[in-house]
């Protein structure tokens, strides 16, 4: 049986601007290792700009997207001149409840890699995409460029952007069993 569903893609673009997600203040990263124990004393110098610090190294982010009940996780790169290039597209079907209404937002959090620990938030964006799903039905389809949007740190404040460009195609089917 054919059911009807739309499918909204998504643009990963770039990041710029990103604050890292271990910025602590002064102080030095010290490996210390001996027979029985090793000690690991890790924080990070203050350069603002996380990719040139001599003492970190070059940052690594990647980028979990969850539309709907769907998560998915973007490739691993680093940035060149403080900005991170993805170019990845991910598509999401969605089903006919999504499409009436259900589904209103997706959420991208922009994660730092790191070699010693957990991996970091570094922040997250949040797209409305009801309004762009509805006008996407009424229209059959529905494509923004690529436009920036704001990263929201975990004490709520701004910092940087993440690009992303939108499509949405309505009337799309599937086989289901």
């Amino acid at each position: 049986m054919e059911t009807p569903y739309g499918v909204l893609e998504l643009l990963l673009v770039s990041a710029e601007g990103l604050k890292h997600a271990h910025h602590l203040g002064p102080s030095v990263v010290a490996i210390l290792f001996s027979e029985s124990l090793m000690t690991l004393v890790a924080s990070h110098c203050a350069h603002p700009c996380s990719s040139a610090c001599a003492c970190a190294g070059p940052q690594r982010h990647y980028v979990t997207i969850q539309c709907g009940e769907l998560i998915r996780t973007s490739k691993i790169t680093h940035g060149k001149h403080r900005k991170i290039w993805w170019n990845e597209k991910f598509r999401f079907p969605l089903s006919p409840v999504e499409c009436r209404g259900l589904l209103a937002e997706v959420t991208l959090k922009i994660m730092e890699r790191d070699k010693f620990s957990e991996d970091s938030l570094v922040g997250e964006t949040r797209v409305n995409v009801g309004d762009i799903i509805r006008e996407g039905i009424e229209r059959e389809f529905l494509q923004m460029k690529p436009v920036p949007y704001n990263i929201v740190l975990q004490d709520g404040t701004y910092k940087g952007e993440l690009k992303l460009g939108l499509k949405f195609l309505s009337g799309v089917r599937t086989l289901t069993s």
